[in-house]
């Protein structure tokens, strides 16, 4: 028998495939080998398991963006919550793609606090890029606008499969966050608007 656990990796990749709403309970069934019945009992309705899928995603985000120092110097904080986020990307592939694009088909009550928990990652980017502007290692003349940027950059990475070479992981993560960083220390010398 799977634990739960399991079961869910097998529901976020069917979701992942097929997409929430293209994923009959059924197909779930057949792939782990249950009946509709013994599904329900042990991982609830399909809406328990998109939750399941996605506020998994929200948590292990808000977790990683809540042990960063605040002791350390800005730039170290976006590098290390940069590097956190490619981390749940790569090692929960299946459930971050279901996450981005399914968590809106959850029940009003489950989309709100997805909603806040989304809310709540973006005020610890925002809260960031505040510092390293003011530390002067960051440049940003609207810091909601760059953490927008950076935030839909990272949705970005999701395509990227990194989770079978740890080297590359490694490598293009450092990349990615030295992009985005330079994204963000530019201070051009005349604006033009």
């Amino acid at each position: 028998m799977l634990t739960k656990i399991e079961m869910l990796q097998v529901v976020a990749s069917l979701f992942k495939e097929q997409s929430y709403h293209g994923t009959a309970l059924t197909e779930i069934g057949r792939a782990l080998d249950m009946s509709d019945t013994t599904v329900n009992a042990l991982l609830g309705t399909k809406q328990d398991m998109l939750w399941e899928v996605t506020s998994r995603v929200a948590s292990l985000l808000l977790t990683h963006a809540r042990s960063i120092p605040r002791t350390i110097p800005a730039i170290g904080q976006f590098r290390m919550l940069i590097y956190r986020h490619m981390e749940v990307v790569t090692n929960e592939h299946n459930y971050v793609v279901v996450f981005n694009r399914d968590w809106m088909f959850l029940d009003a009550e489950r989309r709100k606090e997805i909603q806040a928990q989304r809310a709540s990652y973006e005020g610890y980017l925002c809260r960031i890029i505040d510092e390293g502007v003011q530390q002067g290692s960051l440049y940003a003349p609207d810091e909601y606008a760059a953490c927008s940027f950076i935030l839909n950059s990272l949705q970005w990475s999701v395509p990227w499969d990194l989770s079978v070479d740890t080297a590359a992981f490694a490598l293009q993560t450092q990349r990615y966050c030295l992009f985005l960083q330079r994204a963000l220390c530019y201070e051009p010398k005349k604006v033009v608007v």
